[in-house]
Order: C-alpha cells, then sequence, then structure tokens
C-alpha cells in the first residue's frame, strides 16, 4: 500500500483526492493491524486533504470519528460528532 501512495503522489501530487484515499487505506490498515497511532496520522492526512478539495464535511471524517471512538478519547470525538 505504501508504494501505491508513492505512485499516486507521484502521478497526482500530495493534495489529489487519490493520494487521500490512499492515505485513507493505510489508515484502515494500521487500524486493523492495532497500531492507532499510525492509523491516526493517515487518517488525519487524508481528512486534511479532502477538507481542503471538497468541504470540512468529507466522509473520511467517520473513519477518524470511528478511531477516537475506539479508543474512548471522547476530547477528540466530540469534533466528529
Amino acid at each position: 500500500m505504501m508504494k501505491s501512495l508513492k505512485i499516486r503522489q507521484n502521478l497526482f501530487g500530495e493534495n489529489h483526492s487519490f493520494t487521500a484515499q490512499s492515505l485513507n487505506n493505510l489508515g484502515f490498515l494500521y487500524n486493523n493491524l492495532g497500531n492507532l497511532e499510525k492509523a491516526e496520522d493517515f487518517y488525519l492526512k487524508s481528512l486534511k486533504i479532502c477538507q481542503n478539495l471538497f468541504s470540512e464535511n468529507h466522509s473520511d471524517v467517520d473513519n477518524l470519528g470511528t478511531l477516537y471512538d475506539n479508543l474512548g478519547n471522547l476530547r477528540k470525538l466530540k469534533n466528529f460528532i
């Protein structure tokens, strides 16, 4: 998946929806592997790109909100409710 991210970054640039999709997929992968800190990092990078391209209420917020809910991090979760 990291190879896919690098290819998309080279082809489309850092701030493209395809790059954000790869970042989100990596976040999902690390979330499922239990590496929640790394998952959060990828989710946040993806979300930032999507918010710049689309809107504040982009669907990538769902994954990050779910991560914070699973962590029991109510302070961060309240931003996604």
